[in-house]
């Protein structure tokens, strides 16, 4: 109710620019708190840089901090982002296999599944309890069209990571592919996915 949480921020300064800006259109008294990424590839951390130039904590785990710092400090003097133009201290807090975030009525959870993903060993879900719903990046291929398909390994590894955090999800809402084009589900019923990981 007071604040922003913003989940991945791809590619550039200038996407997550466009990302700020419509959050001040939503709520122009909400301050953008908190960003959280699913793992530090670029299509989920690229545009870290404007949110460290607005002020946010950025979370992550421990193994990402040097990281981050190191895109905080490179120079981007070619096309000049507002933290080339102004910079600003990174501000951090980690997690180790979990943190919870809340206002009193919305709770965000985040959790480290790491190597469980069979992507990164630094990979963060994210699940509202009250929605039963999961936010990830890159580990679920639903087709859009035609029949499910078995799963692929990191498919199978998140499946059984929400097996072994014991949380109740209906929903799971994948960041990447962007695009009309995509041949694969944004939004996936969680059975669709333990479809795929049950069949032989």
């Amino acid at each position: 109710k007071d604040l922003f949480v913003v989940l991945d921020a791809q590619l550039s300064s200038e996407n997550v620019e466009l990302i700020i800006a419509e959050a001040k259109k939503i709520a122009p008294d909400k301050p953008i708190r908190y960003f959280a990424f699913c793992h530090h590839h670029p299509w989920y951390i690229g545009g870290v840089r404007a949110f460290i130039h607005n002020g946010t904590k950025i979370i992550c785990t421990k193994d990402d901090i040097s990281y981050l710092q190191f895109i905080a400090d490179a120079p981007h003097t070619i096309q000049p982002d507002s933290l080339q133009k102004k910079h600003r201290p990174l501000q951090v807090e980690s997690l180790d296999s979990q943190m919870s975030i809340s206002d009193g009525q919305m709770e965000l959870k985040i959790f480290h599944i790491g190597m469980k993903s069979a992507h990164t060993n630094d990979y963060l879900i994210f699940y509202l309890p009250s929605e039963k719903m999961v936010f990830e990046g890159d580990l679920v291929s639903v087709p859009k069209e035609g029949a499910i398909t078995k799963a692929s390994v990191t498919q199978a590894g998140f499946y059984q990571a929400i097996k072994d955090l014991g949380i109740e999800v209906d929903l799971v809402i994948q960041s990447w592919p962007t695009g009309e084009q995509r041949s694969s589900k944004h939004t996936i019923p969680f059975k669709e996915i333990e479809t795929s990981v049950l069949m032989k």
